[in-house]
């Protein structure tokens, strides 16, 4: 019998901790997304040329938006990832309950949405580095290139904000998977299924209620208010799983 005392925030604190280190795998995979992507970002994401009989004037452009959208991709296997036996297992190596462990969870997934959201931001001077060093070409910085404090906190939040929806949809068709293998077959007719009635239709709803929103305030409403009901819907579902199957 002991007498010390456990808090609820320390056994948080402490799952958060082991499960970055745990997570360290997934880490470096993200480091070798975003070099992949940085190396096609480097090779130019658009041009324009023209010419006459004088002079011939090739434009190439450059951005980080390969990167962008690996990371996306690289969120929603993550979040996935997550919610599987062999990372829900390692719990049971603490002294816990079903609600510690999907808040450490969502604690976890912050960290990697900010820590994913600044790795994109940086890879930008990447791109702009590797150009600069290793090519010969006429090179002229945009104004997004290295931007102003202002601009650049615009671009995270908004970064951010397309991160923190990726993750909570990834962690929230994990944990559907996970209660049911069924899942794995319905989450396609969900997503693609309405494209039979019209065209891309999910897609086209979150393009004008995200993309299309001019303020930020609204946007990153829309988006922490998202994904707070999507995990509190994965956490619904988790609740109705057993403690632990074989």
């Amino acid at each position: 019998m002991s007498l010390a005392t456990v808090s609820t925030g320390n056994i948080i604190r402490q799952q958060v901790i082991y499960k970055c280190y745990a997570m360290a795998d997934l880490w470096r995979s993200l480091v070798v997304i975003q070099l992949i992507a940085i190396f096609f970002s480097a090779l130019g994401s658009g041009g324009m040329g023209t010419s006459d009989d004088i002079f011939s004037l090739s434009v190439s452009t450059f951005s980080n938006d390969i990167v962008f959208f690996f990371t996306v991709f690289w969120m929603l296997v993550a979040s996935a990832l997550i919610t599987s036996k062999s990372y829900r297992y390692e719990d049971f190596s603490y002294v816990t309950t079903r609600l510690i462990s999907q808040v450490s969870n969502g604690i976890l997934l912050l960290v990697t949405v900010l820590t994913a959201s600044l790795f994109t931001i940086l890879s930008n001077y990447v791109i702009y580095l590797s150009i600069f060093l290793f090519r010969n070409d006429e090179f002229y910085p945009g104004l997004a290139t290295v931007g102003a404090p202002g601009e650049l906190l615009l671009t995270f939040s908004a970064m951010f904000g397309y991160l923190l929806i990726a993750s909570a949809v990834g962690y929230f068709f994990g944990v559907l998977i996970q209660f049911s293998k069924f899942f794995i077959a319905i989450i396609p007719l969900v997503l693609f299924g309405p494209t039979m009635v019209r065209s891309l239709f999910i897609f086209e709803f979150g393009y004008y209620f995200y993309a299309q929103e001019s303020s930020i305030i609204l946007f990153m409403t829309k988006t922490i208010i998202t994904a707070l009901l999507l995990y509190a819907a994965s956490i619904l579902v988790m609740n109705r799983k057993e403690v632990r199957e074989v």
